[in-house]
């Protein structure tokens, strides 16, 4: 009888262990988990802002973590990578800054009453962007939402900007790109860019005309789950 039993239990746990790797065999793999910290992308882009600092933000994106490089259009064997063929980009909505200038140096703030700061990323196989014509950055299939959380923007009159800003996932949808299928949730939940670029010449003058801010830089992978409960730094990050 001892021996009946225990031929039972040694079947059962055998059966048990080919079981689990049976399913195993069929389960779906987790997604990678990308390092915080890794450089997640390249971006492009141009900060423009009215008389009054009404402000959007465009931008497009050379490189993404996950996706790969040369994230362009150039069906064509003359056409070089350039804006116009970005797949992907960005597209702020509009809301409203205010200024504070000490000198040649200033910083640029969310206004009081401005809404809050959201980026817009969108995916189109066709792509003809154009700086001048903001509503092609918002051309195609729109793949992820990501309002900014905290950020600052810092211009040296005549010399530098320095633009910086994180923000976290709201919502993505699927699409396909290359033969595969992506998902904002698992290429970039959170990440905080860094950007340097011209600043205008004159700070004096920044209330009385319009301006643009051409900037280029990286994207910073960083952990959506560390988010604090403290209200949203307000100032005018991208």
């Amino acid at each position: 009888m001892k021996r009946v039993i225990t031929a039972l239990v040694s079947v059962a746990l055998l059966s048990g262990v080919g079981l689990v790797r049976l399913a195993g065999q069929y389960a779906l793999p987790a997604p990678p988990i990308r390092p915080v910290g890794i450089i997640a992308g390249q971006a492009v882009g141009r900060v423009n802002l009215d008389a009054n600092l009404n402000t959007e933000v465009l931008m497009y994106f050379p490189a993404i973590e996950g996706i790969g490089t040369h994230l362009f259009n150039t069906s064509s064997f003359n056409e070089t990578e350039s804006v116009r063929n970005a797949f992907f980009t960005a597209r702020s909505n509009k809301f409203s800054g205010t200024a504070l200038v000490n000198s040649s140096v200033g910083i640029l703030l969310l206004a009081k009453n401005s809404d809050r700061i959201v980026m817009n990323v969108y995916y189109n196989p066709n792509p003809d962007r154009d700086f001048s014509k903001p509503e092609t950055f918002s051309d195609g299939q729109l793949v992820g939402v990501y309002p900014v959380s905290a950020g600052s923007t810092t211009l040296v009159g005549g010399a530098n900007a320095s633009f910086v800003y994180s923000a976290q996932l709201e919502s993505s949808s699927d699409f396909e790109f290359r033969g595969q299928t992506f998902n904002g949730r698992n290429l970039l939940p959170a990440f905080s860019v860094f950007l340097n670029g011209a600043a205008p010449t004159s700070l004096a003058t920044i209330n009385e005309s319009g301006f643009t801010i051409p900037m280029a830089g990286v994207m910073i992978m960083a952990d959506k789950t560390r988010q604090t409960t403290l209200e949203p730094y307000r100032s005018l990050a991208h």
